[in-house]
């Protein structure tokens, strides 16, 4: 199965179970960023000050369809739909760790320039919070050696 049909079947199956709002491209968008989730939830468990980091990633991610939407009020829209996905895999995040590193990698096979994209987004949020701690290294490294970036 190629990749493209490979991504289309896990999104439809990921549809299926998280009742997602998103499109097929703003999901491959989801797809990038999950492991930025990871990072952010390196400890398994997300507070209050990580739940705004996952805010961020969410608005980020609504971000890169500034063309797509112009307009203000529909982004803030995808935001949250985009928040909503990432709840989903917060609470499901044992079920879809696995599926969606093993597509990304895929995904990423394709397409090896948007490699560096996602390892910039990683950092870029693992950084955010004044340093990066040991669990978000390991979970960093474990992201990189997974996805054989």
């Amino acid at each position: 199965m190629d990749t493209d049909n490979y991504l289309t079947r896990f999104f439809i199956d990921y549809q299926a179970v998280s009742k997602t709002k998103l499109n097929r491209e703003q999901f491959i968008t989801l797809l990038t960023f999950f492991p930025t989730l990871q990072v952010v939830s390196a400890d398994e468990n997300i507070d209050d000050e990580e739940w705004i980091f996952v805010e961020h990633i969410a608005k980020a991610m609504a971000d890169t369809f500034c063309e797509e939407l112009p307009d203000y009020d529909a982004r803030m829209q995808l935001k949250e739909h985009f928040f909503a996905d990432l709840k989903f895999l917060t609470e499901h995040m044992q079920a879809w760790k696995e599926p969606f590193l093993q597509t990304l990698k895929k995904y990423l096979h394709e397409l090896p320039d948007i490699a560096d994209k996602v390892l910039d987004v990683l950092y870029l949020f693992a950084d955010a919070s004044e340093s990066t701690s040991e669990e978000e290294k390991q979970v960093i490294n474990n992201i990189r050696e997974q996805l054989g970036i």
